[in-house]
């Protein structure tokens, strides 16, 4: 029996007192976005209605005095519509899959006719907006505003080089067509680095179920920032890596079971581990239960 489609409005107070992060999950399609404010309790993960394939979780940490300023959404083509939010300090966060290299239906956000500017925040102030939500996806956005004007601002579109995502093709479960994910981080600078850890779900080709892996890292920098890349629950984090003392990191990424094995501090050698230094940049291609490419990118 199928599930049915119960909707419910949620109110998601953004730029509160103490917010310093987002969360958005993912069962197919975009299924709830929290708010984390200081002395709060994180998100109930369990709560969320999971399909076969598991239930996928992005996450945004905001720098200090950082505030989401808009709120867009776009017509992608892949999945449906994504939802995005930019800050005050430029930053672009996308809550929705990206198209994938030898994709013929490429970038159609590009398209400025495809984007929907649907709101511009005041700075220095709480705002309520309410998510019509359901086990499906989110199917509504509301709040008590003036609606921007089209067309004036250029959408904030991620800055993704497709000829260095992954190809499309297996490892992955998922149809291809749908797009993955993706996230990006510099390495410089960086004072600890946290695994996020989870269980497979063994739908790629040569995946065991129930295996521990890596979905995700923390990137914490000697400034205070911190970024995240992959999939991040923060009721599954592993051990703080100290990462100060050391010239780089090594990560064995295996394509054929579209899983991270392990972190390692400094070089390792062997079949699998790829080393990068504590320069350019990292960038993490990914889906529910699949790591699809990991590469470091000199800038």
């Amino acid at each position: 029996m199928p599930f049915p489609r119960i909707k419910i409005m949620k109110p998601l107070v953004l730029n509160g007192v103490g917010m310093r992060a987002l969360s958005a999950c993912f069962n197919g399609h975009c299924s709830n976005i929290s708010g984390h404010y200081a002395g709060s309790p994180d998100p109930n993960y369990e709560d969320q209605q999971t399909n076969s394939n598991g239930t996928l979780w992005l996450h945004f940490i905001l720098d200090k005095g950082e505030q989401i300023s808009e709120i867009w959404n776009w017509s992608n083509m892949v999945r449906g519509k994504g939802i995005v939010f930019r800050t005050n300090k430029g930053r672009i966060w996308t809550c929705s899959r990206q198209p994938l290299r030898d994709e013929s239906i490429r970038w159609a956000i590009l398209d400025p006719t495809r984007w929907d500017h649907l709101a511009d925040l005041p700075p220095g102030e709480p705002t309520t907006i309410y998510l019509e939500e359901s086990w499906v996806s989110i199917t509504r956005l509301a709040l008590h505003s003036e609606a921007p004007v089209q067309g004036v601002k250029e959408p904030p579109l991620e800055t993704v080089t497709f000829e260095e995502g992954p190809v499309n093709k297996k490892p992955g479960y998922f149809k291809h067509s749908e797009g993955a994910h993706c996230s990006s981080a510099l390495l410089a600078g960086l004072a600890t680095i946290t695994p996020c850890w989870d269980k497979t779900h063994g739908h790629a080709r040569e995946q065991e179920e129930g295996v521990w892996h890596i979905t995700g890292l923390i990137l914490r920098y000697e400034d205070g920032r911190a970024r995240v890349l992959g999939q991040v629950r923060l009721d599954s984090l592993g051990e703080s890596l100290d990462v100060t003392a050391r010239d780089g990191i090594s990560l064995k990424h295996v394509w054929e079971k579209a899983m991270l094995e392990n972190v390692q501090l400094g070089r390792v050698g062997g079949d699998g581990w790829m080393w990068m230094p504590w320069e350019g940049s990292m960038t993490w291609w990914f889906d529910n239960g699949a790591t699809k490419k990991i590469f470091h990118k000199d800038e």
